[in-house]
């Protein structure tokens, strides 16, 4: 026997078939999804040929050591449980081509991930991390990527080296931007952005030949760049309403405050010098910074508040 699916077993059945089972070393197919599994059976280090092992949609809060000892293992499912961390030993697992880390509870992206080089399919999606380890662009073998449903607020350069991607899910995130190196990827047919707090996408990007870009057609706006977006915003009398740029309003207001504490000493400055007769550097810089610095911060916090109106 090659394979056995143990899938929606009890705890105990699946323990005694382990235990059991006769010439564990032809196993090549072992399914123990959806049985309420707390931890990995340590029998399972018996079958040391296995190269598909699914354990999805079980109560695991850790990867056991003991696992990465299954060193033939290709495809790995470890989606549906409650990992907050992947172990460095993972590593072990050279020739994995698919890893599903799918709906757990990770917070950053382990960083041991990247020198897994032979993944062609790895699976992200529905976990709490924010960014990305910049060392994902080892994973230079992989044409599928999904990134969905996590708190991603922007994804680094870096992924534009990974230039076997055909398939990206980055839908479901906080992102505000994207950068414009992702028009590396020739090779990408689907890029997914929809669900996000994106308000442009790079025309590099988008509008590449062979590309389906899934994106929120309600929400992005076709600009040629910043300069033209208040203009637009009048014109067209939208309002873009952004959750996420709370945070943005509490850095513009101390830009604001800042800005009235320098043209306070910007006046003091001149005053000074208007009294003493003697108009130096500081006095040239106090009327450069006076006239070019406001209309500057203003015109940001024109761009800022009103995508933020609602």
């Amino acid at each position: 026997m090659t394979e056995l699916n143990l899938s929606r077993c009890s705890r105990d059945r699946v323990t005694e078939r382990l235990n059991t089972f006769e010439q564990p070393e032809n196993l090549k197919t072992l399914n123990l999804s959806h049985t309420n599994l707390e931890e990995v059976p340590g029998s399972i280090t018996h079958f040391t040929n296995l190269t598909d092992l699914n354990l999805s949609n079980n109560e695991l809060t850790t990867i056991p050591k003991s696992l990465t000892n299954l060193t033939k293992l290709t495809d790995l499912n470890l989606s549906g449980n409650q990992l907050n961390d992947v172990p460095g030993s993972i590593t072990d697992l050279a020739k994995l081509t698919h890893l599903d880390l799918s709906r757990n509870e990770l917070i950053t992206v382990p960083k041991s991930l990247a020198n897994l080089t032979k993944l062609h399919k790895l699976d992200l999606s529905g976990n709490q991390f924010k960014k990305l380890p910049e060392s994902i662009e080892k994973l230079t073998k992989l044409t599928e990527l999904n990134l969905s449903n996590n708190e991603l607020i922007t994804v680094p350069k870096s992924l534009a080296n990974l230039t076997k991607l055909e398939k990206l899910d980055l839908s479901n995130n906080e992102l505000i931007t994207i950068p414009k190196s992702l028009a590396n990827l020739t090779k990408l047919t689907e890029l997914n952005l929809s669900n996000n707090e994106l308000i442009t996408i790079p025309k590099s990007v988008k509008n590449h030949q062979n590309r389906e870009v899934i994106y929120d057609q309600d929400k992005v706006i076709s600009v040629s760049s910043w300069i033209d977006l208040p203009r637009y915003l009048l014109q067209e009398r939208k309002k873009y309403v952004n959750k996420k740029w709370e945070h943005r309003k509490k850095y513009l207001n101390l830009g604001t405050l800042l800005l009235i504490i320098l043209g306070i000493v910007n006046i003091m400055i001149i005053l000074d010098n208007n009294n003493t007769n003697d108009a130096n550097d500081w006095t040239n810089f106090s009327l450069i910074s006076s006239a070019i610095i406001p209309p500057v911060w203003l015109w940001f916090e024109y761009c800022f508040l009103w995508l933020n109106a609602e």
